[in-house]
């Protein structure tokens, strides 16, 4: 999977436009029923907990600019063996590129900008 552009609210992952947020992996991507930075919480996270192999980098782009988020959600995933970054959309959809391209264990939940 690449992220190969975002405008108007929709994401063009691998050709195809997805409108609202979205959670892209390697192979695969899912709908993200999150629409603001502060409804990020562990448990709208919790198809990381399922898909395998698990990610081992979680980047979260939190829309216009960086929102940092609670300590005890950076924990939860670090007990998972995950790294987890925040960062503006458009970055978080360019480090994922890059990422993927280094053939990293990488997912990507993206809020619409």
């Amino acid at each position: 999977m690449k992220i190969f552009g975002l405008q108007d609210g929709h994401f063009l992952v691998n050709h195809y436009w997805i409108a609202g947020s979205v959670i892209v992996f390697p192979n695969r991507y899912f709908m993200w029923n999150v629409v603001d930075p502060s409804e990020i919480k562990p448990h709208t996270l919790e198809v990381m907990n399922f898909v395998k192999p698990r990610p081992d980098y979680l980047i979260i782009g939190t829309g216009e600019t960086t929102v940092n988020l609670a300590p005890e959600f950076y924990e939860h995933f670090k007990r998972m063996g995950m790294t987890v970054d925040t960062c503006p959309t458009f970055e978080a959809c360019s480090t994922f590129n890059m990422c993927i391209e280094d053939r990293y264990n990488v997912a990507c939940a993206l809020l619409r900008p």
